[in-house]
């Protein structure tokens, strides 16, 4: 229990202790391990009990266990445990949610069973869920989940809605007590109720004339010998007694007392009342209501007539799920779960027809009374082994025949056991060999796993090489076609789109753009006299001081540099100008005017070591037209030569 191992057996009865939270036992995974293997190939389990092998053939009409968790049944299932606890569970001294009737489920068809219900709880306990359900507002959520799981289930609308009526009906119906009014001498006694609101709400809930309740309640019809009506009022007691006998089936989990409180009859009385109802749902639970009352000559069933009858053909039902033809999940009356599979393995002509197969018991078992997790009260198991039988069932397969084989594979082995000791023997020898069988079918498995991987990422690798080299061919292929025309003058290729290179060309093609710029540069300045270098090595260098801060620095034109010795910038004072570079030249010694123009725009020029020298550069021809560009080129290109 506390290494999570929740399951264990008995012979073919698995036994189950709730962990009370979730583990990792189920799902597909889970699935495909116990799918045709014998029942003790994997440890216990509930997946193992459904479909045993029969000669390592494949079972026809097999239950096939991935339909047990099924999204549907497994819905089904959940929800309608909901609504059965809802109904038929109640709060103990002992538990908290005590199954108090017998559950059968055939998932195959529908539910069945009859919720039985209480009027008295002992100190400290309580009635139905159900009921707490309705009438209280703590009860609000639980309410709405059973709701909601009867919807799952496939009540409809309506017959959730009855249900609720049913529900508030019983209610009403307890509340209603009886009172002997005395009218002259003592044989004129009349019975009345306390309280006739009381039977306006059941008449309304149950959908029947509140004059028929009332006289339900206080008096029955009997039939004579001779057909004849008769009807014969309650006393006060007898009225209770009815009432209780509408509103309850007797509850079996003390024996004390057990006969005497299931004498209560169900009059026919009741059961033609509830029979008329406009309620179709209330109407379909009472079938003998449709009766004539001339019909019946005999004292009504009582509840524990009808239980021993329930109880009866529930057995009936079982038994003929030996051979069910259809796989069936059913719950029995102890409510033990029952895993009952369908017939196994059709045999051949000469073995007989098709053998039958074994129901599979689940004995649950709950390990503390808090519902808690990881935690196990050996007293409380105690008391459930012993109730459930369990010991019994060990003594039984220790005393008969504790080991069994399929007279299939018996037939095929012939080994005969003399001692159970043997059989141990024998199977503590196959446990220790199965770790080295696994392990040597994991081995040549892995293997097998490996060289196919290995394989595939060869041919992987392989396709992906000559994939690669015939983009690379084709990529080379389209660069050659673009640029055959790259050679001719004046733009050299200029206006040639480069193809977009496969990933692992990009290195490459970006060093061919850079090549083919450098290519490009040059054929442009084989073609340009020397007497123009000066120009463009000025233009190189304002361009890249200028590109990033100035859209138009005047590349596009001639740079004059000496505009103010130029007639056409500066008519009126080109010729003292001259005058004054001479008058310089002779004193200072330089050699040439680098630019010299009329000063309009500003322009600060930086020298390390002394100030700025801030000029605006004006006065040019055309008009407006920037000088800046040329000035920061010549004076860049000078500084780096």
């Amino acid at each position: 229990f506390e290494k999570g191992r929740i399951y264990t057996y008995i012979g073919e009865v698995l036994v189950s202790v709730n962990p009370y939270q979730e583990l990792p036992l189920y799902g597909p995974e889970a699935i495909a391990r116990y799918q045709g293997r014998e029942l003790y190939e994997r440890p216990p389990h509930l997946y193992a009990a459904p479909s045993p092998p029969v000669m390592g053939k494949p079972q026809t009409g097999m239950l096939d266990p991935g339909t047990v968790p099924s999204a549907r049944v497994k819905d089904v299932l959940l929800k309608s445990t909901c609504v059965l606890e809802a109904f038929g569970n109640a709060r103990t001294n002992r538990n908290h949610n005590s199954s108090r009737f017998g559950k059968y489920m055939d998932i195959n068809f529908d539910f069945k069973g009859d919720p039985s219900r209480v009027l008295k709880q002992h100190v400290g306990e309580r009635n139905f869920h159900a009921f707490y359900q309705v009438l209280d507002s703590d009860e609000k959520s639980h309410h709405q989940a059973v709701t909601e799981a009867m919807r799952v289930i496939g009540f409809s609308p309506e017959e959730v809605a009855s249900v609720h009526r049913i529900l508030a009906a019983i209610l009403h119906l307890g509340n209603i007590k009886f009172v002997e009014l005395e009218e002259g001498s003592l044989e004129q006694r009349r019975l009345a109720v306390t309280d006739e609101v009381l039977v306006d709400h059941v008449a309304e809930l149950t959908a029947t004339p509140r004059g028929m309740v009332l006289r339900c309640l206080l008096a029955r019809t009997v039939a004579s010998g001779g057909r004849e009506l008769i009807e014969k009022g309650h006393t006060a007691a007898e009225a209770s007694y009815a009432r209780d006998a509408c509103a309850k089936v007797p509850w079996g989990y003390s024996a004390e007392g057990f006969i005497d409180k299931n004498r209560d009859s169900l009059f026919q009385d009741f059961k033609r009342l509830l029979y008329n109802s406009t309620d179709p749902t209330l109407r379909a639970m009472w079938p003998d209501g449709q009766q004539d009352i001339t019909e019946v000559t005999k004292r009504p069933l009582t509840a524990g007539t009808l239980f021993k009858n329930s109880m009866v053909a529930l057995v009936e039902n079982l038994a003929s799920k030996v051979r069910p033809p259809n796989p069936t999940l059913s719950l029995d009356p102890s409510g033990s779960f029952c895993f009952l599979s369908a017939a196994s393995h059709t045999l051949s002509s000469r073995e007989g027809p098709a053998a039958a197969q074994e129901p599979f018991y689940v004995r649950c078992i709950k390990p503390n009374e808090d519902k808690v997790a990881a935690k196990l009260d050996e007293g409380h198991c105690r008391h459930q082994v012993a109730y459930l039988g369990l010991l019994e069932n060990v003594r039984v397969r220790r005393a008969g025949f504790a080991s069994r084989q399929p007279y299939s594979r018996f037939l095929l082995s012939k080994l005969f056991i003399r001692s159970p000791r043997t059989l141990v023997t024998l199977e503590q020898s196959r446990a220790c060999l199965i770790p080295i069988i696994v392990l040597l079918l994991q081995k040549a498995w892995r293997g097998t796993l490996a060289r196919r991987h290995c394989r595939r990422l060869r041919a992987i690798y392989t396709i992906m090489r000559w994939f690669r080299r015939h983009k690379v061919r084709a990529h080379l292929s389209e660069m050659q076609r673009r640029f055959q025309a790259a050679r001719q003058p004046p733009l050299y290729g200029r206006d040639l789109v480069w193809p977009p290179p496969p990933a692992v060309l990009q290195p490459f093609q970006d060093i061919c753009q850079a090549l083919f710029c450098r290519w490009r540069a040059r054929q442009l300045v084989k073609n340009i006299p020397p007497s123009d270098m000066a120009q463009i090595k000025a233009k190189v260098a304002a361009m890249a001081a200028l590109q990033e801060l100035r859209q138009d620095w005047g590349c596009r034109r001639a740079w004059a540099r000496d505009y103010l010795s130029s007639a056409t910038d500066n008519p009126t004072a080109s010729g003292l100008f001259a005058q004054r570079l001479k008058t310089l030249r002779e004193k200072d010694g330089f050699g040439a005017v680098l630019f010299s123009s009329h000063v309009r725009k500003l322009v600060v020029l930086h020298a390390r070591g002394y100030d700025d020298l801030v000029v605006c550069l004006h006065r040019s021809r055309p008009p407006l037209d920037n000088r800046v560009g040329e000035l920061v080129g010549v004076l860049a290109a000078h500084c780096q030569g």
